[in-house]
């Protein structure tokens, strides 16, 4: 079976060749004291504490999900349980939990790889004192984005290049 560049792209496995490994997904869905659902997550491990990028997958496509970063994926994962308010900044995330909590619905796996930084601490000088930074995930998460667009021709749904 010949698998085309554009469909490849957009599986989660191709990018395991980046550093994303499977970490878990919505297990079930329940009403507590709010109008929307929680998505139930289950983790095959606990989450980073330190700087880790991510991917959302819907149904084994990144299309309708997003490329992601953060300092802290526990307290990230807290985000994506429910629904978020009415700014305007959440909307993205609305978007998201809407398609996830939907797609659950219909049967279809909803996924998060991540690529946890965690020992990946490199160093770089500032006035000639050697200083320890962590690793870039912004940089990585545009760049991931970025390579996905350039064969995929557009970014995943939900992913905010700015």
């Amino acid at each position: 079976m010949n698998i085309s560049k554009q469909q490849e792209i957009n599986s989660p496995k191709y990018w395991e060749n980046y550093g994303y490994e499977y970490y878990g997904k919505i297990v079930s869905t329940h009403h507590f004291r709010s109008t929307y659902p929680i998505l139930n997550w289950e983790f095959k491990s606990p989450l980073p504490l330190t700087p880790s990028n991510y991917i959302i997958t819907i149904d084994n496509s990144i299309y309708l999900g997003k490329f992601g970063r953060t300092k802290n994926m526990f307290t990230r994962m807290k985000g994506y349980i429910n629904r978020g308010g009415n700014r305007t900044q959440d909307r993205i995330q609305n978007s998201l939990y809407d398609i996830m909590f939907e797609s659950f619905q219909k049967g279809q796996k909803v996924e998060i790889w991540v690529r946890n930084t965690q020992g990946e601490v490199g160093h770089e000088m500032v006035n000639e004192i050697k200083m320890q930074h962590f690793p870039d995930v912004e940089g990585f998460e545009k760049n991931c984005a970025n390579k996905y667009k350039k064969e995929y021709g557009t970014f995943p749904k939900h992913y905010n290049p700015k």
